[in-house]
């Protein structure tokens, strides 16, 4: 939404979405978030109350669209996934990355429910997989260290070996 649109303007993009219940829900996210961000509590709460009254929807369910177009900002989403995909991913506890990536993923290769929540658990499983090694990797380095405090040949090695581990590191969070 424009920050140019002044409340009367936005009111009224509201106002239509009642009567014809035109807006998907990433159209809904927007509003409602152009509306937070611009008018007072009191008269988010109140065009919440309203949408909510004549729309038929559960306030959580407002909660939830907001939530989902938070995550996903416009520029950020992929035209052919599914809102349902969008709010499965954003329930999970996943990385930036990891969520484009199976969003990006989604749409190239259009998938099911069942194939979305199986490549979100072998997604977590690699991560923990990951971070796992990455553990161990810093043990054997710091044993390492001590093991080489004798021979300088070896601090070239353990320096390279530290610096991978770092970017690994990086690479996880």
């Amino acid at each position: 939404m424009p920050d140019h649109l002044k409340r009367i303007e936005i009111k009224q993009i509201c106002a239509k979405l009642c009567d014809r219940k035109l807006a998907s829900s990433f159209q809904m996210a927007d509003i409602l978030h152009w509306v937070e961000s611009h008018e007072s509590p009191e008269g988010y709460d109140t065009l919440l109350h309203t949408l909510v009254e004549k729309l038929g929807y559960k306030r959580r369910t407002f909660y939830n669209v907001q939530s989902v177009g938070r995550t996903f900002p416009p520029n950020e989403r992929q035209h052919t996934v599914t809102w349902h995909h969008y709010d499965v991913i954003r329930r999970k506890k996943l990385s930036k990355e990891q969520r484009h990536d199976l969003l990006a993923r989604d749409e190239r290769e259009n998938w099911t429910d069942k194939r979305l929540r199986n490549e979100i658990e072998n997604t977590l499983r690699e991560a923990k997989s990951c971070g796992t090694r990455i553990d161990r990797l810093e043990e054997l380095l710091s044993e390492m260290q001590e093991a080489a405090a004798e021979y300088d040949e070896l601090h070239p090695i353990l320096k390279r070996l530290s610096a991978t581990l770092n970017r690994m590191r990086e690479t996880r969070s």
